[in-house]
């Protein structure tokens, strides 16, 4: 990350350009408890184009909870943090990317699938979801 950073300085002319460049896409910090309300009223409300990042917010939420009871505690804090700071930007469409960084969810939903049943449970509501988001995308409502 130094050597980074360092080449960062050099080509640009500080080492904090890439934080001042997200501040930039996101557009400022908001609550991260605020930020999910205003999903959740958004997407009861005015428009659904929020119900996606809601879905992940909540579903990454209770992944970091299923983390933290069976994962270390460094992977578990590692994830919660990530989805707290994804959660504070005013604008969350990435929310999904920023998640499946953070590998303990990953490795928690596997955690969570142990029957054959549930694994293929979770295939079908994953497909039925990847088909869902991508034909949003192509009709423009949702930005992956």
């Amino acid at each position: 990350m130094a050597s980074y950073l360092f080449y960062i300085g050099g080509r640009f002319g500080s080492w904090t350009q890439p934080i001042s460049e997200q501040r930039t896409i996101r557009k400022g910090f908001q609550d991260p408890l605020t930020r999910l309300w205003d999903a959740i009223h958004d997407t009861l409300t005015t428009s659904q184009l929020n119900a996606p990042s809601l879905a992940f917010a909540v579903g990454f939420l209770m992944l970091a909870v299923i983390a933290f009871r069976r994962q270390p505690l460094s992977w578990s804090t590692y994830a919660l943090a990530t989805v707290l700071l994804a959660l504070s930007a005013p604008v969350i469409d990435s929310l999904g990317r920023y998640g499946l960084v953070a590998f303990p969810l990953v490795v928690a939903l596997a955690q969570l699938v142990r029957t054959e049943r549930a694994v293929w449970v979770t295939a079908a509501v994953s497909s039925c979801a990847l088909c869902a988001l991508t034909v949003m995308t192509l009709m423009g409502g949702y930005i992956p």
